[in-house]
C-alpha cells in the first residue's frame, strides 16, 4: 500500500509485489567462452520446485569459523563524517581484517609527521583503532592509490592529470619515488607510530592499490617500491604482514602506452621512457611474485581487486596465485590470499543491483567459494565513495536515497545517505554465524548439499555448544551480462570434452549469427567420434537455437533435454534448468539439523533477506507516491524521511552557526552574506576567503563557524537516521521470526521457502528459560 507524509508506523502495511524477472541470456559464448542468448520476462509469484536438501551435521566440527567468513572492509580515508557509519558496523559487525587507506601529505618530511599526527587524532580513525584492538582485527594500512607528493615524487609539479578526459590522479601522485630511501623513512616512520603511538596490535602494510594504470613507471620500480615498503616493515617489526601488489584482477596486465584512457602527454611520455608495460605481456602479479622470490624479499600475502567475478570464478584465482607461487620456489601455504579490494559491480555505474538483494547473496557466495578456494582474508567495499559522479547521479534521480553506488550504505556517510543496504544485512548476518561470544568464535559444522547448484550453506556451533547457526542463499544473476558468464562458468567445469575441443566450440560459437545451425554444428563436430561429446556438443548448439529463437526457452530446453543419454549431456541441461528455475521459482528447501548438542525445548529464529526483507531498496520502492523507473524508487518512505530529516539538520546547523557569529560579533547582513559559504566544501571556502577583505581573525571565525555547521548538520542527521535503520523492512532484525520447537534424539528439521537472490539465517538454539 502507498502511503502519505501523515500515515503512522503501525499503519504501513507491505504489500507482495510480483515478481518481474528480466533474464537475458546472450550468445553461450563470451570471449572467454559458452553464452547463450535468451530473454525472460516472467510477471508471476513464485512457484514452490522440487525439495533441496542440506545435512548439517553438528557432531563433526572442523574448527573455528575462518577468519575469511567475516564482515572484513576496505576503508578509505576515514574522517568524522564516517563517524554514524562505523559506529553502527563496529557495534554490528566483527571484522578478522581491515585495509585503511590513508593520506600522505606534507610539503616534506617534517610536515608530514605534523599532517599524520593532525589526520590519525580524527574521530573516525580512532572509532577503528580502538574496535581493531577490542575484536583482534588486523589492521592492514597504506598509502595507496597515487601516495606521492613533490617531496617524493620523481616528476614533482606536474600536476597534469592522467586521463585522458582531465581526470584521474595527477602525474606527480603516480609517479615513482625519486629517492626510495626516503621512501622506505615514510613507510617505516608510520608504522612505528601505528604500533607504538596508537596501540595497534595486529598490524600490515599493504602496497599497490591497480598500479597497471596508475603506476606511471616500470614494473621494476613499482617492484622496487615494494621492496623498500617491505624492508622498512619488517625493520619495525618482524610481526608486520607486507604484500602486494593490488592489481585490478589476479590476470591484469601493466597497461601499455597506447592505453586510450591515458591522456597524450601521458602516452608520449610512456614512449619517451621506453614503455612501461612488460613485453611478454604477463600479468604483473606474476611477475611481482618472481621478483619477490628473485630478490627474496618478505611476502606474507598476496593481493588483488576483484570486480563482479563469478563466485566460482575465486576457485581459479587461488589456483593461479597458488601456481605462481609454487613456479617462483615460494612455498604457498605460507601466503595469505587476500582479494583485498571486492564487490559485485562490474563496469557500469551507477549499478543499480548494488542497493538490491542480488548483491547480498552475491557475497555469501563468493565467500563460500574463497573459502572452498583457500582464500585466507577478503577486504569488501565499505565507504567507496566518488562525489563528483553520486551528485550528478542524485540529481538524475529525483535526489533519492539509492544511487546505486558502491558502499554498504547509501551514499556512504554523505548528508543524505547513511541508509544500510541489503549488502551490508549480509555482512551482519555472517557475524551473527561466526559468533564471537565470551568463549571465542563459533566452530564451522560438517554441512552438505547438492554439488553445482544455485544454492549453498554453511553451518556454525556456538563455542558452548548452546546454539547452531546455518545460512543459506540463493543466487542467480539477473542482469544478462552476468548471467551468461556465471552460466558459462558453470557449464564450462561441466563439459567433459578436451581443452583442445573447448576452444573449437569457443571459436564456433563465436562466429556469424548468419550461419545456419547445421553448418555450425557439422564444423563443431568435425573430428568430434566419442558418441557422448557429440551429444553433449549437440545439446549446447540446440540449447543455443531455443535461447535465440523460442519465447519458451525453459519449456523448449525441458524437451530438447527428454532423450539425452549421457551424463555430461544431462549435466549441462540439468544446470541451464536449474539456474533459469532459481532465477524465477522460490526453493523448496529442507535443513537437516543432527547430533544436536542438547534436546528438548529450543527456540527457532529466521532472518531473510530477499525482496521484501532486510531491503531498504524495495522498501522505498514499495511506498513511492507513484511507479517510477527507478528499481528503488523515488519518493518512497526512505527519501521522504531523509528528505525531512536533511531539512531540519540544515535548519539546526544554519541556527547553530548564525548564534555562534553573533556572539563574535558579526552582523545578520554579513551572515546572511556568508550563509552559503558554509554549505560547500572547506577548500572552496578557504580560496573564497583568501580573496575577501576580512580580518585574519575573522577568516578563523568563519572556518570554525564552517566545522561548526558540518559537525551540527552531521549530529543532527544522523541521530535521525537510526530510525530508518531500524524499520521492520530494512533492518535484519526486521525480518525475525521466531518459534518454539522440540528438539527430539538429537534431530531437527526445518522446511525454508528460498526465493530467488536471497540469503536466510537460521539460529537453533537452547531454551534457557
Amino acid at each position: 500500500m502507498k502511503r502519505d507524509k501523515n500515515t503512522t508506523e503501525s499503519e504501513l502495511t507491505i504489500m507482495e509485489d510480483s515478481i518481474k524477472m528480466n533474464l537475458v541470456l546472450k550468445n553461450l559464448l563470451n570471449r572467454s567462452g559458452i553464452c547463450f542468448i535468451a530473454v525472460f520476462l516472467i510477471y508471476m509469484p513464485y512457484a514452490k520446485a522440487e525439495t533441496f536438501e542440506i545435512k548439517v551435521d553438528a557432531s563433526k566440527r572442523m574448527g573455528r569459523v575462518p577468519e575469511l567468513l567475516t564482515s572484513s572492509v576496505w576503508i578509505t580515508h576515514p574522517s568524522e563524517k564516517d563517524v554514524y557509519i562505523l559506529n553502527k558496523f563496529f557495534k554490528e559487525n566483527k571484522p578478522a581484517t581491515i585495509q585503511l587507506t590513508i593520506p600522505l601529505g606534507g610539503v616534506d618530511f617534517k610536515s608530514f609527521k605534523v599532517e599524520l599526527d593532525e589526520y590519525l587524532k580524527n574521530p573516525g580513525v580512532s572509532i577503528i583503532i580502538e574496535k581493531s584492538n577490542k575484536y583482534g582485527t588486523t589492521l592492514i594500512i597504506g598509502f595507496d592509490p597515487a601516495p606521492m607528493r613533490s617531496w617524493l615524487s620523481s616528476r614533482p609539479g606536474d600536476v597534469r592529470k592522467i586521463g585522458r578526459n582531465n581526470d584521474g590522479f595527477t602525474i606527480e601522485q603516480t609517479s615513482p619515488p625519486a629517492n626510495y630511501s626516503k621512501w622506505s623513512e615514510v613507510v617505516g616512520y608510520t608504522l612505528k607510530y601505528f604500533k607504538n603511538n596508537l596501540g595497534v596490535k595486529k598490524l600490515g602494510f599493504f602496497v599497490g592499490h591497480e598500479p597497471n594504470r596508475d603506476w606511471l613507471g616500470s614494473e621494476e620500480s613499482l617492484f622496487k617500491y615494494y621492496e623498500a615498503s617491505a624492508q622498512a616493515a619488517k625493520a619495525v617489526s618482524e610481526s608486520i604482514y607486507v604484500g602486494g601488489i593490488g592489481p585490478w584482477s589476479v590476470t591484469g596486465e601493466m597497461v601499455g602506452c597506447e592505453y586510450p584512457h591515458y591522456a597524450p602527454y601521458v602516452r608520449d611520455l610512456c614512449r619517451k621512457e621506453g614503455g612501461w608495460a612488460d613485453s611478454r605481456k604477463e600479468p604483473i602479479l606474476k611477475n611481482f611474485i618472481e621478483y619477490v622470490a628473485e630478490h627474496h624479499l618478505p611476502l606474507d600475502f598476496v593481493n588483488w581487486h576483484s570486480f563482479g567475478r563469478t563466485p566460482a570464478s575465486f576457485l581459479e584465482d587461488a589456483d593461479t596465485i597458488r601456481g605462481w607461487l609454487k613456479q617462483a620456489g615460494i612455498t604457498e601455504k605460507n601466503v595469505i590470499l587476500y582479494p583485498s579490494d571486492w564487490t559485485y559491480w562490474a563496469n557500469a555505474y551507477p549499478a543499480d543491483y548494488l542497493d538490491t538483494n542480488e548483491s547480498a547473496a552475491y557475497i555469501i557466495h563468493a565467500l563460500y567459494y574463497m573459502w572452498k578456494g583457500g582464500i585466507d582474508w577478503h577486504g569488501h567495499d565499505f565507504n567507496v565513495f566518488d562525489e563528483g559522479l553520486e551528485r550528478a547521479i542524485t540529481g538524475t534521480r529525483g535526489n533519492s536515497t539509492f544511487i546505486g553506488d558502491w558502499s554498504l550504505f547509501a551514499k556512504s556517510s554523505s548528508i543524505g545517505g547513511g541508509i544500510v543496504k541489503p549488502m551490508y544485512n549480509a555482512f551482519k548476518a555472517l557475524t551473527v554465524f561466526a559468533g564471537n561470544d565470551v568463549n571465542g568464535p563459533n566452530k564451522l559444522i560438517s554441512t552438505t548439499f547438492p554439488e553445482r547448484k544455485p544454492i549453498i550453506a554453511l553451518s556454525s556451533l556456538r563455542s558452548d555448544g548452546e546454539s547452531i547457526s546455518a545460512i543459506v542463499a540463493n543466487f542467480v544473476p539477473v542482469d544478462r551480462e552476468k548471467l551468461k558468464t556465471h552460466l558459462y562458468k558453470e557449464i564450462v567445469k561441466s563439459l567433459d570434452i578436451s581443452e583442445k575441443e573447448k576452444s573449437i566450440l569457443k571459436k564456433r560459437l563465436r562466429e556469424s549469427k548468419k550461419e545456419t545451425k547445421e553448418k555450425r554444428k557439422e564444423h563443431l563436430l568435425s573430428g568430434i567420434t566419442d558418441p557422448e561429446k557429440i551429444e553433449t556438443i549437440d545439446f549446447v548448439i540446440k540449447a543455443y537455437n531455443i535461447f535465440l529463437k523460442n519465447k519458451n526457452k525453459l519449456g523448449f530446453i525441458r524437451d530438447a533435454s527428454k532423450n539425452l543419454k549421457y551424463p555430461s549431456s544431462r549435466s549441462i541441461a540439468n544446470i541451464i534448468i536449474e539456474n533459469l528455475e532459481a532465477s524465477s521459482k522460490s526453493k523448496n528447501v529442507v535443513v537437516n539439523i543432527a547430533n544436536i548438542p542438547f534436546s528438548g525445548r529450543a527456540h527457532l529464529l529466521t532472518y531473510k533477506i530477499d525482496s521484501n526483507n532486510s531491503n531498504a531498496g524495495s522498501f522505498n520502492k514499495r511506498t513511492e507516491p507513484a511507479t517510477t523507473l527507478a528499481s528503488s524508487g523515488i519518493g518512497g518512505e526512505i527519501d521522504r524521511r531523509v528528505w525531512d530529516y536533511e531539512k531540519e539538520a540544515k535548519f539546526k546547523a544554519a541556527e547553530a552557526v548564525k548564534t555562534y557569529l553573533l556572539d563574535r560579533g558579526f552582523s545578520n547582513e554579513k551572515i546572511a552574506e556568508l550563509k552559503e559559504l558554509l554549505k560547500g566544501d572547506r577548500r572552496e571556502l578557504r580560496k573564497i576567503l583568501e580573496n575577501k577583505n576580512l580580518a585574519t581573525d575573522e577568516k578563523n571565525i568563519l572556518l570554525k563557524a564552517f566545522q561548526e555547521y558540518k559537525k551540527v548538520i552531521g549530529n543532527t542527521y544522523f541521530n535521525r537516521i537510526e530510525a530508518i535503520n531500524a524499520l521492520s523492512g530494512v533492518s535484519l532484525e526486521g525480518s525475525r521470526e521466531e518459534k518454539e520447537i522440540e528438539i527430539k534424539d538429537g534431530n531437527f528439521a526445518v522446511d525454508i521457502s528460498v526465493d530467488p537472490n536471497s540469503v536466510h539465517l537460521l539460529i537453533l538454539e537452547r531454551y534457557l528459560h
